[in-house]
């Protein structure tokens, strides 16, 4: 279509009638102009895979590495995208650190991002930061509160359903149903 001389415009609009595509026009233009730009510096057009930016997310984030193929694409992204290799390498140390539950491996790896000042995290280490101490806690003991809060949760929903319809008495026959 660009070999055509195809708009950008109408490049997309075939792309979303024809062969399905949900990404942006946005997108479609940054790559139009890039492989036109790469055209007539006369450099030789490559033929690669398109993935959108919540795709990437999702494999960088969810994937462990287990499916050849999705190895296969996470290399390919990592080579087009020098800049996430840092990104990916926290990643995979933060699920690494969790999923064991190596709590000084994970303060020494939230430190040292911090410290490296990588756009990607800066803001996602600010927030941990600021409740550092119960994280960590969190990895040393294996007790939870997430009974009790699920309790707490059910009870503020009952209250809400019933509000100005029953007696207090009816609310605490509900409660207690339930436990039972």
């Amino acid at each position: 279509m660009i070999e055509k001389g195809m708009s950008i415009k109408n490049i997309h609009a075939k792309l979303t009638e024809q062969h399905n595509y949900k990404g942006t026009y946005g997108a479609v233009r940054v790559f139009v102009t890039d492989t036109r730009k790469k055209k007539k510096r006369g450099q030789t057009l490559q033929a690669h895979h398109y993935y959108s930016r919540k795709y990437i997310r999702k494999l960088l984030w969810q994937s462990p590495l287990e499916e050849k193929e999705k190895r296969m694409v996470i290399n390919e992204i990592l080579e087009r995208y020098p800049v996430l290799g840092p990104f990916y390498a926290f990643l995979t140390s933060f699920r690494t650190a969790i999923t064991s539950r190596d709590a000084e491996g994970f303060q020494s790896l939230i430190l040292f991002e911090k410290h490296r000042e990588d756009p990607f995290t800066k803001t996602f280490i600010t927030r941990l930061l600021t409740d550092f101490q119960p994280t960590l806690h969190a990895f040393m003991n294996e007790d939870s509160n997430g009974y009790v809060e699920g309790q707490i949760n059910r009870l503020k929903m009952m209250k809400r359903l019933l509000y100005g319809r029953a007696s207090f008495p009816l609310l605490c026959v509900r409660m207690l149903y339930r436990i039972q």
